[in-house]
């Protein structure tokens, strides 16, 4: 996983530190580095337990920052910088981006929430047709702890997630944090069709797990005539129904999988039989996966969700916009009005390669200073229904789960784009 080192700041430390230094800190912040490059590497290096490991500035240009002041991208020979002019670093990276190419083809570059835009307002570097380049999510059941322990970055408990951050973040500053209240969870499990002949394991199909989760939630709180999504109902899936589902005979013909005969956990059939009460919006959302996007009962890509939303609202008469981001603040945004997110994450020490809605967040801040810059590091942990757990099917606060993004894991998201969609025929 490529790490970022991720740097925002405010103003250079001050004039001692400055004339100590013995450079002619009054120069633009791009002749600065164009001139001291090797002292600026060191300087990081000594300051930083990651090394930069940059020996060369390559180029650099303008970039706009959402604050309306004016940014630079420094391309290294291995690695980049965002920095402005009154010397705040905004990001330092050893990872040389694969759209860089990119970023200094295009007349205007934007800047925000550690990502770039182009003028349209396209995301640079997210995937979106092409899946071999991304993992696919892992399966249903997860074993690790949920203990604020080294071997632990998700599953934690709203009782411990102070604790975590303490034993993780110390020198951190809490900013922030907003919940989505009433979260209707969703467990994997009570979606399964299908369980495993022997294990009894459900099926690994967290991406529509995850998505319907969003999708549901996103309509409950009847935002932009959106309720069509909670306006679910539920489909006795057993009988001519079952025998009919696209996975019937490969799944129930010897291949180890037969047909899900256990009872409900979560809210509101409680204890009634699992295919005797399924959603029909989950239906449909699995249909369009398992007919356009390769889903086998045991995977599907991440950034499939988005189109599968879209296709199915089609299907209804909506035109609305579902889009992939790595953009925290505009998922942190979206929370704060009631709306959730899809997450993929990728060799979470918890969760390996999963898929989970994003319903709330709490954000953490640490100033610090190095030679003559001084910077904020931003730490996002998210609370999560990651489809595993039993315990918050009511949605109830004690119970509430977290997953932090900056260990191992990251975070791929798809995100409601609110200012799209069409809900005209409601």
């Amino acid at each position: 996983m490529n790490i970022l080192l991720c740097l925002a700041a405010a103003t250079i430390v001050n004039n001692i530190a400055a004339s100590s230094s013995g450079l002619n800190q009054s120069e633009h912040i791009t002749d600065f580095i164009s001139n001291n490059f090797s002292t600026f590497v060191a300087k990081y290096n000594e300051y930083h337990e990651e090394d930069l490991l940059a020996t060369k500035l390559m180029k650099f240009r303008e970039v706009n920052l959402e604050d309306d002041r004016q940014g630079y991208y420094f391309d290294f020979d291995y690695g980049f910088m965002v920095a402005t002019d009154d010397y705040e670093t905004l990001l330092v990276s050893n990872y040389n981006p694969s759209y860089e190419e990119e970023l200094f083809l295009d007349d205007e570059v934007y800047f925000a929430g550690s990502v770039f835009y182009n003028s349209e307002g396209d995301e640079y570097g997210i995937l979106e047709s092409d899946p071999s380049q991304e993992l696919e999510p892992g399966s249903m059941v997860g074993n690790s702890s949920t203990s604020s322990s080294d071997k632990a970055d998700g599953r934690i408990l709203n009782d411990d997630v102070q604790e975590y951050i303490a034993a993780f973040y110390p020198d951190f500053d809490f900013v922030s944090e907003k919940y989505i209240g009433a979260y209707d969870y969703f467990r994997q499990y009570d979606n399964s069709v299908y369980v495993q002949a022997i294990s009894k394991g459900g099926e690994g199909n967290c991406v529509i797990n995850a998505t319907y989760s969003m999708l549901h939630n996103l309509g409950k709180k009847n935002w932009r005539k959106a309720a069509f999504y909670s306006r679910d109902f539920y489909v006795d899936y057993t009988g001519e129904k079952l025998l009919d589902d696209p996975h019937y005979a490969l799944r129930c013909n010897a291949n180890g999988w037969i047909p899900n005969d256990g009872d409900r956990r979560g809210t509101p059939n409680k204890g009634k039989k699992i295919l005797e009460y399924m959603p029909d919006l989950y239906l449909r959302l699995r249909e369009r996966a398992i007919n356009a996007y390769g889903y086998d009962e045991s995977s599907m890509y991440f950034q499939y969700s988005a189109r599968m939303i879209m296709d199915i609202d089609e299907s209804y008469g909506y035109d609305t916009v579902f889009a992939p981001t790595m953009n925290y603040q505009l998922v942190a945004n979206l929370i704060d009005k009631n709306i959730p997110s899809f997450v993929g994450v990728t060799n979470s020490i918890s969760y390996g390669n999963h898929a989970m809605a994003v319903n709330g967040y709490i954000m953490l801040e640490k100033e610090s200073s190095w030679w003559i810059f001084k910077s904020t590091d931003t730490k996002w942990i998210l609370a999560v229904d990651d489809g595993w757990e039993t315990s918050c099917v009511d949605g109830t606060v004690e119970n509430r789960r977290f997953y932090d993004p900056n260990r191992q894991g990251g975070a791929y998201f798809i995100y409601f784009e609110e200012n799209y969609p069409d809900f005209s025929t409601c």
